[in-house]
């Protein structure tokens, strides 16, 4: 094989200001490495792209910032790179760095991370699953499936209804889909089976969304069923996602 290039845990770049070793860059949109050295502006400098690193995390409340107290990190978060501050954190305010790879007490000042430069795509599709034999009781429901991780916004849905649903007194029971704690009807509000617009009929249904949000944490994708239980029906709820990186 004449063509093996190496690993990619590593590579160098041109600084384009002064960088600290040990300290994350953002070397393009959505790409954050550590440099192994310091080295001025102009510099050749070896970055890791890949492992595990330590980081200063947020360990108390920083004034006149989002990080209004400490943050406890577990296993497998998403860690973000607060540029700002110079500090690792939960919530999405700048690049992804990677996930959590040893839990970290709200008061510990640093956070391992496992760098993973390729997993947070500036957009994805998280699918979940409504099927009334493993949720058909009236109330909230977290369906099972991925969740959209924190930092990105919903931008379109659809649903495909495998088996048309149905419910006692004439199909009176609404169902609602949307965000876990954020917005429970940001994707579909509620309406009756027996509409007759039949939005719970078998089929493909596409819509974009209406008043779009940040997700503030990793979220499940939730269904809330009113009135009445289901009876029968399937559907996969279907939505895509782009990061924006900022929440409150």
């Amino acid at each position: 094989m004449n063509n093996y290039m190496g690993t990619s845990d590593k590579l160098n770049v041109t600084a384009g200001g002064t960088l600290t070793s040990g300290t994350p860059v953002h070397v393009k949109a959505g790409f954050v490495a550590v440099p192994e050295s310091s080295v001025a502006s102009g510099e050749s400098v070896s970055v890791v792209t890949r492992g595990c690193v330590r980081l200063s995390k947020v360990s108390g409340a920083i004034a006149s910032t989002i990080h209004g107290a400490a943050e406890a990190i577990s296993v497998g978060d998403v860690v973000y790179w607060d540029a700002a501050n110079s500090k690792a954190t939960i919530k999405a305010v700048g690049p992804a760095i990677g996930r959590c790879y040893a839990a970290a007490a709200s008061g510990a000042t640093t956070a391992d991370v496992a760098m993973e430069p390729a997993a947070f795509p500036s957009s994805l599709w998280v699918n979940a699953v409504l099927d009334y034999s493993l949720n058909s009781a009236t109330g909230t429901h977290a369906l099972p499936g991925a969740k959209i991780p924190s930092g990105y916004t919903p931008i379109r849905v659809i649903r495909h209804v495998l088996t048309t649903f149905t419910s006692a007194s004439s199909d009176a029971a609404t169902i609602a889909f949307g965000v876990e704690t954020q917005d429970t009807d940001a994707f579909l509000a509620a309406v009756a089976i027996s509409d007759g617009s039949n939005p719970h009929d078998a089929g493909l249904q596409e819509a974009d969304i209406a008043a779009p949000l940040v997700t503030t944490a990793e979220r499940s994708i939730t269904a809330v069923i009113g009135v009445t239980a289901l009876t029968a029906g399937k559907a996969i709820i279907m939505v895509e996602c782009v990061r924006t990186g900022v929440t409150a």
